[in-house]
């Protein structure tokens, strides 16, 4: 992990294996510091419990098919200096300039070209579940500050090619502006991870947000949307 991200990683709880009826494995008590950091820093990313489970019979036919991601108490903070640049850039960077040597050395040295380049495969997931998670934001130069937290994330059949529910609960705290806010979003998303185009169907998104400077009201929105597509590379965005 040092040698590929410049993550810092500890490992304080149990390592856990499965191998029937599902090939699996499970981490307890996950942390890990930027390169920058000292353990003595609050950890960059954590981790309460992370699992992750293959199903058998594709594997017999030399195919990875992932039944289960689940992560459990995560936490993450992402910070933005006064210069405007992330805490998390420098592990971006790091990946990108590394990313084939740690292709090469996280593929199995028995796996052909197909298994270690398709992409499919890779983003072919039965079942993704993020639970009790917070995810705090802060920029120095602007002064936002936002913490989201008890997020709960649920998808089936994740994959880039054909659309797939997903739903979203989670509280949203700002300090700068004093506000809290409950949002629940539900909607079948299509993925277009090559062109970075997707599409988000049937949407619907329920907020109820409360303002520091007024405690006894509450403000609601419901929003109910047919299509939204957001092609991210040239910043175009269209709702039905």
């Amino acid at each position: 992990m040092r040698q590929q991200s410049g993550l810092e990683l500890a490992l304080d709880g149990p390592l856990s294996w499965s191998f029937y009826p599902r090939l699996g494995v499970r981490v307890e008590d996950a942390r890990a510091w930027l390169p920058a950091q000292s353990d003595e820093d609050d950890a960059f990313a954590a981790i309460e419990r992370a699992e992750v489970s293959l199903a058998l019979a594709p594997l017999l036919s030399g195919r990875i098919a992932i039944d289960g991601l689940t992560l459990e108490g995560m936490s993450l903070d992402l910070i933005r200096d006064e210069q405007g640049k992330g805490n998390w850039e420098v592990l971006l960077e790091r990946l990108e300039q590394k990313g084939d040597n740690a292709e090469a050395a996280l593929a199995p040295a028995s796996a052909g070209p197909a298994m270690r380049h398709d992409a499919d495969v890779a983003l072919d997931i039965a079942s993704v579940q993020v639970l009790d998670s917070r995810i705090h934001y802060a920029d120095r130069r602007s002064g936002l500050d936002i913490t989201v937290s008890d997020l709960k994330i649920s998808g089936t059949n994740v994959n880039p090619v054909n659309a797939f529910p997903l739903k979203i609960d989670f509280l949203i705290d700002s300090a700068a502006p004093g506000m809290s806010s409950d949002v629940s979003l539900q909607s079948k998303v299509r993925l277009g991870l090559e062109d970075a185009r997707y599409v988000l169907e049937d949407l619907t998104l329920d907020t109820q947000t409360r303002l520091t400077e007024f405690e006894d009201q509450e403000q609601a929105l419901s929003l109910s949307v047919e299509r939204l597509v957001a092609e991210v590379a040239n910043g175009h965005y269209c709702l039905d």
